[in-house]
Parts: C-alpha cells; sequence; structure tokens
C-alpha cells in the first residue's frame, strides 16, 4: 500500500507542510500500518529540497504544478536518485 499524505491547507500554497509537521504525520502513518513493505509520500506543495530535507521520513514525494517545471522535476528527481544510490531507468 502507499499512503500519499497532503494536508488540505497545503493544497496550491507556495510552501509544503513545516518539515516536523510532516515528519510526525508519516511517523504516524506507519505505525498505523500492518504492513512493513507500506510506504508514506508526501504532495502538498513537495518541489525541489523537501525530499532531501525530510530524509528516511517519507519514502517519496508527488509533485502538482512543480511537475511542469523542467527544472525543479529534475532536482526533485537527482534528490530520490542520491536517496536511492541508482540511476534512474
Amino acid at each position: 500500500m502507499i499512503v500519499a499524505y497532503e494536508p488540505v491547507w497545503a493544497i496550491s500554497a507556495m510552501d509544503p507542510a513545516p518539515d516536523e509537521h510532516i515528519r510526525a504525520v508519516a511517523a504516524a502513518l506507519r505505525a498505523a500500518s500492518r504492513d512493513p513493505g507500506d510506504a508514506v509520500i508526501y504532495g502538498g506543495s513537495a518541489g525541489p529540497g523537501l525530499l532531501a530535507r525530510l530524509g528516511d521520513a517519507v519514502d517519496g514525494v508527488f509533485l502538482g504544478r512543480r511537475a511542469h517545471e523542467v527544472r525543479a522535476l529534475k532536482t526533485v528527481i537527482e534528490e530520490a536518485v542520491a536517496r536511492t544510490g541508482s540511476a534512474p531507468a
């Protein structure tokens, strides 16, 4: 299962939720899961830098408008690759 979390107040906001808020919610979602293979991803104005800042608190991010910005998308992909240590397919 993949749980995608985005607070309603972060939709279309210029900035994502505070990092500590995201970490706390992601931890609660993981605690509620019964399968260690479940994943938690975050949206809500996710963009470059967020995945790197959150570290292992989330398994990934989903992008809204930032996916339409080539440089932002490239940066987020590079951050994800850096976390996994493997090149994208």
